[in-house]
Parts: C-alpha cells; structure tokens; sequence
C-alpha cells in the first residue's frame, strides 16, 4: 500500500507547480480517495489541494488559493476571453481526462470578476446532465485555480412522449399563494440598498417538481410547506425568581465547570464554561497529516465545544440567544414529550418571559421506529403582531432522562422589540401580489439525479421566475429571479446575483 501512496504523491506533486516554500501537510483516505494539501507556511491561507481517486490515481480535484497580499489588481487582473478560457480548459482536460473530453458536449461559460468558470456536462435532448463532466475555472494569469470532475454517468433516454407544458403550468398556477410575512433583506442576496425588514408577500409553493411522462408532483403538498405552527400557553408551573447570573440562570455547576472564555463583539458576549478536567487546550502532534488534524489546527477553538457548556448573551438586552451544553449526565426519568414540553416552557419563561406574545409551537411527527428518543426538540416560528418572520425560529431540546435542556437557540430580543413597534399593514391584496408574480412565472424541463442510489435521472418540469435559461443548479451558480412582491407597494424584490 505505502508503494501506491508513493505513486500518487507523485502524481499529485506533478499536476501543477507545487512553489518551494509550500510544505505538505495533508495526506490522507478521504472514502475512496487520496487527498494532498501544501500550503504556505507564512500564509496558511494559500494552498493548494490535490484529490485522486485512491484506485485508479484519476484527478478529481484541483483548487489553488493564492495568498491575497499578492494578489493581481487593476489591469494585471484582466480576466481571459471566453475562447481563450476554453482553450485552456480543454487542455487541461485532454491532459488529464483524455478519454473523457468527447463525452462532456454541453459547455456553459460564465464571467466572474477575477475568473472564468467553464461548465462541462453530457446531455440528452440538449440538456445537461447535473453532477457529470467537470468544471474549470481558469484566472488572469491563463491558470486553472478550480477544477472538479463529477464522472461520466449512464446517459438517460429521451422519453418517447412528455406532458404538455401548458398543462403542468396551469397546474402550478391553480396551486399557487402568496403567504404575508416580515422578511429580512440582504444587500448580499437581494437587490435592495441596505439591511432592512419588510412585509413581502412569498410564493408558496414556490420550488416544485413534476415528472416530465406523467405530469405528476413529485411530492405531496406538504413536502413544499413548513409545519403548521400554533399559539403556546404559559408553563403550568409558577417561574422561578428571574436571575441577572448568567451562571445561575443556565445552571452552571461551579463545582464542575471553569469559565476559560468570555469573548465579545458589536452585538454578543460568548461565555464558554469547560469542566475543570478538560480547561486546558490538548497539544496538536506536529507530524500528523490527517484530515482531521488539519482542520483542527485551522479551527484552533474547536476543542471548547468538547465537555463544555457555551452561552452567547446579546449585549444591547442581556438576553440569552443560545446555549450548548455537551455534558450529559445519567438519569433513569424517561419523560414523556408532553412532560419536556413544559421543561421547555418552563426555560423560556426564565430566558424569554414574553414568549407567549411571539412564539407558536411547529406540530411534529412521530418518530417512525416507535423508539423513545434521548432528547425531545422543540421549534416556535417567531410571529410579531400575528405575522411571521420568515425563518426566524426558537429552538430547544430537553434530555428526555433528566429533563435537562441540551441546546437553546433564540432570537434577538432587539430585533423582536424593532418589529413590535413597527406598523406592518399590507397595502396591496394577496391576489394583486399574486398577479405581479405571475407575470415572471414560466416552466422548464431539466434533468435531475433520482432520490434513490440508482444514480440515474429523471426529466422534470419545474417552475421557474427568470428570463436567463441557464440551468440554475448548485453545479451551475444562480440566476436573476423575482423571490417576493412587497406587501406595501408591489414592488418586485430580484435574487441579486453576485460573480465570484
């Protein structure tokens, strides 16, 4: 085996320049492949990351990232044409897929700032197959920094007949609603100026997924929605005395626990607490080239999440926003799920008194396999003046054994506050917003992997709410589409793309 670990470090070491001064300090089996990472010594953030595959030695993947202090500016940093890029491409791939080049047929080329990313995928019936081929991405200096090669895969046949398109659309149209919530807008995902809140109307369902022969969902309707949510009563229980020690309140034991961290920024305090016989940071073993010593010496706070009970406290309310606590301890309770409900009501009365006014209980399944979980977890939408606030959700879990709460992540009571006392009232109807968002819907047809370990595709129809027909995948970046129609004034609110 150290003789095929040899042969590989050699081919690695000879795909691109590896600079002198970098230094080997990744070489290990990640599944069934061989991974090689140098980097620079005085600058760990440049690196360079070679995977192959374990027993045939192909590339798999390539990526460079250079120290930014050196870094090309200004004209130096002048990206290459679309031909030229491709021509690069290619032969890197003939180089290292020659038998493979003639199977990836359907090329997509996009500009990023610093980049051009080239898309090599199969296809049939024109339309690329996701997860094949490869991608390249090859910078100012004519280099490729990127490269990830996803195999060939069987080629799917071309259904002898499909569902009319207009029949899939009129469906997805008489399904469609625009469900009223508070939605926090990011200069970084949608085209708006700053970071602010606004009352939007969101599609529902919005992502959805028919198959191509049949003209059938997928899934059934509740797959696209979130669970049902409902108000929450007060604990049965009288609450304890509110307690302003962030050590009492939690129910840190100062018998067993130390405080080794008390770390703040702009807006928290994080508090971390170990047990006494695990305060101090383990020593890392210099020579170790595992994937895993790797990212523990570049995730160097790593160890205080072993033993430890962490809290982040928001500054501007002395609110608790989480806590972690990795210190089981035995107990032989087996509460119910109704009898941890109220351990959690029970805790959010002492870190969140006015929960009643802003949370709802999401209903939740049985565990399929009948079993009695060690922890029961627990999720309350936020809602302000009876409307939600999209995706912000108070989470909690109770050791069913001893009736410990294992992981509470809050909210900021700031922004809960900010909202209280705005006047969110919508100002255009939901079949107004409706027929704003109408105007940009369309239907597409696209190849997807099956859900099972078949690897093989299926031809879909899916909605889309964009004039680019570019495939937009995970594999293939984003595209420009209309994600909400402001409640106020109709406005459409665009995905703001952005070139990598």
């Amino acid at each position: 085996m150290e003789y095929i670990y040899n042969k590989l470090r050699e081919k690695a070491s000879s795909i691109v320049s590896i600079p002198e001064n970098y230094h080997l300090v990744v070489e290990d089996n990640i599944a069934d492949e061989r991974l090689f990472i140098w980097e620079d010594p005085q600058h760990p953030e440049a690196n360079i990351e070679i995977t192959l595959d374990l027993q045939t030695g192909e590339l798999i993947k390539l990526s460079i990232d250079k120290n930014q202090d050196n870094a090309c500016s200004g004209a130096d940093c002048a990206i290459p044409s679309a031909d030229q890029a491709k021509r690069i491409a290619d032969e890197f791939i003939k180089q290292h897929l020659p038998d493979l080049r003639g199977e990836y047929t359907w090329i997509h080329i996009e500009a990023g700032r610093r980049h051009m990313h080239i898309s090599y995928r199969q296809e049939t019936g024109g339309l690329p197959l996701p997860f094949s081929g490869c991608n390249c991405t090859v910078d100012s200096g004519g280099n490729i920094t990127d490269f990830k090669h996803y195999g060939c895969k069987n080629k799917p046949a071309w259904p002898a007949s499909i569902t009319d398109v207009k029949t899939v659309k009129q469906q997805i149209v008489e399904d469609l609603r625009m469900k009223l919530c508070i939605m926090r807008l990011y200069p970084s995902m949608h085209e708006v100026e700053d970071l602010e809140y606004r009352l939007v109307y969101e599609p529902v369902p919005c992502l959805r997924s028919f198959n191509a022969i049949t003209g059938r969902d997928l899934f059934e309707p509740d797959h696209y929605l979130m669970p049902r949510s409902h108000p929450v009563r007060p604990p049965q229980q009288a609450p304890e005395q509110q307690e302003n020690n962030i050590e009492k309140l939690i129910g840190v034991d100062p018998h067993l626990f130390v405080l080794v961290r008390e770390k703040e920024d702009e807006e928290d305090i994080r508090y971390v607490w170990k047990k006494k016989e695990h305060a101090h940071q383990p020593v890392a073993i210099v020579e170790d080239r595992s994937f895993d010593a790797y990212w523990r010496k570049r995730l160097p706070n790593i160890w205080l999440f072993d033993n430890s009970i962490i809290a982040v406290v928001e500054k501007s309310t002395g609110r608790l926003r989480q806590l972690y606590k990795d210190n089981t301890c035995a107990g032989n309770l087996a509460l119910s799920r109704d009898e941890c409900l109220e351990k959690a009501l029970h805790f959010l009365q002492r870190v969140f008194p006015e929960y009643p006014h802003y949370l709802q209980l999401q209903e939740s399944k049985e565990p399929e396999d009948g079993q009695r979980p060690d922890r029961e977890f627990f999720a309350f939408d936020v809602y302000v003046n009876g409307i939600p606030v999209y995706l912000e959700i108070v989470r909690v879990s109770v050791h069913t054994a001893t009736g410990e709460i294992g992981i509470y992540s809050g909210v900021s009571f700031e922004m809960i506050s900010m909202l209280a006392g705005r006047n969110f009232h919508p100002r255009i109807t939901e079949q107004e917003a409706l027929k704003i968002y109408l105007e940009h819907l369309d239907v597409e047809l696209v190849w997807e992997r099956e859900e099972d370990d078949s690897c093989g595709y299926q031809l879909i129809y899916r909605p889309t709410i964009s004039a680019d027909r570019t495939p937009c995948t995970p594999e293939y970046g984003e595209r420009r589409e209309v994600q909400y129609i402001d409640a106020c004034s109709g406005e459409r609110i665009w995905s703001r793309v952005i070139k990598k």
